[in-house]
């Protein structure tokens, strides 16, 4: 079997990027995906892999502010390959830009950039799909990644930024950040919650403590949506506009996974 020295990281809220990271690392004969959050603690994240990825979701056309901060973190071999796959729904915006930039604070930046097309979950906005359309995404998400397998091996030199409405992409992108993590104060709880603290296990920041069996957002949010999608009580709402617009999580990702990436399980900086 063809096999990389590599070390494949993620960060997910509804599973998608993690069901990729999965199949990267199966298709490259790499280690299993190692969750970003669990490296937050550290000043650096250093390896010596020759290949490296990083698979996170588009947040409003750009990557998620903690991908941006664990890519600060980075440090590896002048001659790595690193390589990024952002996934996404709609539109995937500036999805290495800012990446590229932050990767070049203790890297040399990004050498190939990937996106991969899957289920669109923003549901503050859009609607979850029927199962067929998801099934089908889901579906040409696989054969995407297979494709960008075989271009990792060659070490290819990745697909060009979707830049359609320009100008209004990056204004869009830099309004997001703006008291990103204080947003969560537009999350809501219904009188169908019944204190099961699934929201505060799958937070992968530890943003949510259970008071009086009750979530209470703590307003270090990065808006992965992830106690959102994965309530088994439908009971957490978003400022009134995700009602009845649907929930979503990928089918092969567990309850179990979203916790394991949540966790603290070492304080080393270190890895691969």
């Amino acid at each position: 079997m063809f096999r990389i020295s590599a070390s494949i990281y993620y960060f997910t809220g509804t599973g998608n990027s993690l069901a990729v990271a999965r199949r990267l690392a199966a298709g490259l004969a790499a280690p299993p995906p190692a969750p970003m959050v669990h490296f937050m603690d550290g000043e650096t994240v250093g390896t010596k892999e020759g290949t490296v990825a990083l698979v996170y979701p588009v947040h409003h056309w750009g990557p998620p502010d903690l991908v941006l901060r664990f890519a600060k973190k980075l440090k590896v071999p002048q001659e790595a390959y690193v390589f990024a796959v952002a996934t996404y729904g709609g539109h995937s915006g500036r999805a290495f830009q800012d990446l590229d930039k932050a990767l070049k604070v203790n890297a040399h930046g990004l050498t190939a950039g990937y996106h991969v097309k899957t289920v669109q979950n923003y549901v503050p906005v859009f609607p979850m799909p029927r199962e067929g359309v998801q099934r089908d995404l889901r579906e040409g998400a696989d054969a995407k990644v297979d494709r960008i397998i075989v271009a990792v091996k060659e070490r290819g030199s990745g697909e060009k930024e979707h830049w359609r409405w320009r100008p209004g992409v990056r204004t869009y992108y830099l309004s997001s950040k703006r008291k990103l993590h204080s947003k969560d104060g537009l999350f809501s709880v219904t009188d169908d919650c019944d204190g099961c603290g699934t929201c505060a296990r799958v937070c992968p920041v530890g943003n949510i403590e259970l008071l009086e069996d009750r979530p209470s957002w703590m307003h270090r949010c990065e808006q992965c949506f992830a106690c959102l999608h994965w309530c088994p009580r439908v009971a957490i709402e978003w400022g009134g506009s995700t009602v009845n617009m649907g929930r979503y999580h990928h089918p092969e990702v567990t309850l179990e996974d979203m916790v394991e990436q949540a966790g603290r399980p070492s304080s080393n900086a270190s890895s691969g």
